[in-house]
């Protein structure tokens, strides 16, 4: 139990969140506003009243307390001549926490961290004679033009030279972004899977020329040459399988190709054709299952989307192209990686397996 421990351990040991801090609040004692998470925001804000409270007492003995804690020794002459004076009537509570937005990503609050009282910047502008700074109406609450083209979520100076926060913006654009990318993955699913279904499902549209298809012997194995399975429906060819060399077995009525090329025929005339070096195929159920020894298989589509995979099978009974390995679909400004996939062309659904990711480029 952690009765009596007082803090945020911010998954972090000592000495990783000790040096964790000492960078934050040395940051923010330089620049004097700063952006971090909430959960860092309010563990830094106890740290850097403790510092300014050294900077207000102003001994030899606090100046070196501050030395060992802070990492630049600039900064800790900034605490003690400008930070001290400028808090002197104040009590206690030197900073202030304003929240900001969500970080893209994993979702965390983000806050801006800054010092109540904040120093006037001295930094001269280039030629401010020549290009005035326009006036800043308070009652209409107008940006100047110049900070009118920046993006939400950015900081722009005022004549005060202030920051001012676009956050409610920000936030809404972010969700937007991610309602989009849902969107965009279920049309590139559902094209993928229309593409595949004018393929194999629809079934064939035109007559091809008769290829040949093997006949097995009366018993045994028996190793073949220019191996050829086709799949009719309806007269038509619906797919067809073609390898330089097959061994096959009558009793478990099974083939084992080598240097094995699928070719798929759609209603409207248009083949694909996939090519692997090694396959199997049960002559009985009209299974098969085809593969490279090295890389991948390449599956190209009408729309622009490629499947790369090392083996892909068809089920044949259910109408099912699946796969165990992982799947790479790329597409225009889309990649999706998974491990496995299951094509079910009835019922028009394809689906990866798990360890689903998405890449919008």
């Amino acid at each position: 139990m952690r009765h009596g421990k007082s803090g945020r351990q911010l998954g972090r040991n000592t000495h990783h969140r000790r040096a964790l801090f000492r960078s934050l609040v040395t940051s923010l004692l330089q620049h004097e506003r700063i952006e971090t998470t909430e959960a860092k925001g309010k563990e830094l804000r106890i740290i850097a009243d403790r510092i300014i409270t050294l900077g207000k007492q102003g001994d030899l003995h606090a100046r070196r307390r501050a030395l060992s804690y802070v990492r630049t020794k600039s900064v800790v002459t900034k605490v003690f001549s400008d930070l001290a004076g400028r808090f002197s009537e104040r009590k206690g509570g030197y900073t202030r926490l304003i929240k900001t937005r969500r970080r893209i990503g994993d979702a965390a609050r983000m806050v801006v961290i800054e010092l109540v009282a904040r120093g006037v910047d001295k930094k001269k502008s280039p030629d401010r004679r020549r290009q005035p700074p326009p006036p800043f109406d308070a009652l209409t609450k107008r940006s100047p033009p110049a900070a009118r083209h920046l993006s939400c979520g950015t900081f722009h100076r005022n004549v005060t030279n202030r920051y001012v926060i676009v956050s409610g913006m920000y936030a809404e654009s972010v969700y937007s972004g991610v309602r989009l990318a849902r969107i965009g993955l279920l049309v590139v699913i559902v094209a993928i899977l229309t593409t595949i279904v004018a393929f194999v499902a629809s079934g064939p549209s035109r007559r091809v020329p008769p290829v040949s298809v093997a006949v097995l012997p009366n018993g045994g194995d028996s190793g073949l040459h220019e191996f050829s399975f086709v799949q009719n429906k309806d007269g038509l060819v619906d797919w067809k399988i073609h390898a330089k060399q097959a061994r096959m077995s009558e009793t478990e009525a099974k083939a084992v190709l080598t240097d094995v090329t699928v070719t798929l025929t759609g209603r409207d005339g248009v083949s694909m054709t996939v090519e692997g070096d090694e396959g199997t195929i049960n002559t009985a159920s009209k299974d098969f299952v085809i593969g490279r020894r090295s890389g991948d298989l390449a599956v190209v589509l009408q729309d622009g989307f490629t499947i790369y995979t090392p083996h892909i099978a068809w089920a044949n009974e259910e109408h099912r192209l699946w796969t165990d390995d992982a799947v790479r679909i790329t597409g225009p400004r889309l990649e999706i990686v998974g491990q496995g996939m299951d094509t079910l062309l009835p019922n028009r659904e394809m689906r990866v397996r798990r360890d689903v990711h998405v890449e919008v480029r």
